[in-house]
């Protein structure tokens, strides 16, 4: 039967020195990936934060831009409702100072209607009064007038009276028969003297 043959101490060393040499190797690789996986991350995470910062920087940049522009709307807004409201003011102010010339013509033209009115309702009243009163007067004149003739007849009718008495009686009946005429004229100018006292 065929026995194993052992390793000598001389190839055990040497096997334990490459053996060690090995896993220091492997140590150093193993150092020197994670070194560069460091690396690659410590630059990848730089190149991320680079990226963030310039995304959050546009970002504010875009968001300064829509703020700004929503002032400018804000502000142009604004002055175009300023510009209406003056707008609407000025045309209100026209209208009320139209409305009140409009007012003032009419109640200075109704005025003087209401003047020339009362002018011709005082002159004719004027001309009314002035028209009565000569007819008034002509009314007392033409009654004293009356009054006056109807006192001529009388006086003459008076004076024959003694004289028809004297005469034969039926020239004093007949006389007498006309005494009464005689008295109208009196009762004539009894009415002509209350005429003329009204």
């Amino acid at each position: 039967m065929a026995t194993k043959k052992t390793p000598s101490r001389s190839e055990l060393s040497k096997a334990a020195d490459s053996i060690a040499e090995a896993a220091q190797h492997i140590s150093q690789a193993v150092g020197q990936s994670f070194e560069e996986l460091g690396n690659a991350s410590a630059a990848e995470l730089a190149k991320a934060r680079k990226v963030v910062r310039k995304k959050h920087s546009e970002v504010k940049k875009q968001i300064n831009a829509l703020v700004r522009k929503a002032e400018t709307r804000l502000k142009d807004a604004a002055e175009v409702a300023r510009k209406k409201v003056a707008s609407t003011q000025s045309a209100t102010k026209r209208k009320l100072g139209t409305l009140k010339d409009a007012a003032g013509r009419r109640v200075k033209a109704t005025t003087k209607a209401v003047d020339a009115k009362v002018g011709a309702l005082k002159k004719s009243a004027g001309k009314r009064a002035a028209n009565t009163e000569k007819a008034i007067n002509e009314t007392v004149n033409t009654v004293k007038k009356s009054a006056r003739k109807a006192a001529a007849k009388a006086a003459p009718a008076k004076k024959a009276a003694p004289a028809k008495r004297a005469a034969v009686k039926p020239a004093a009946k007949k006389a007498a028969a006309k005494k009464p005429t005689a008295r109208k004229p009196a009762a004539k100018k009894a009415t002509a003297k209350k005429a003329a006292a009204k």
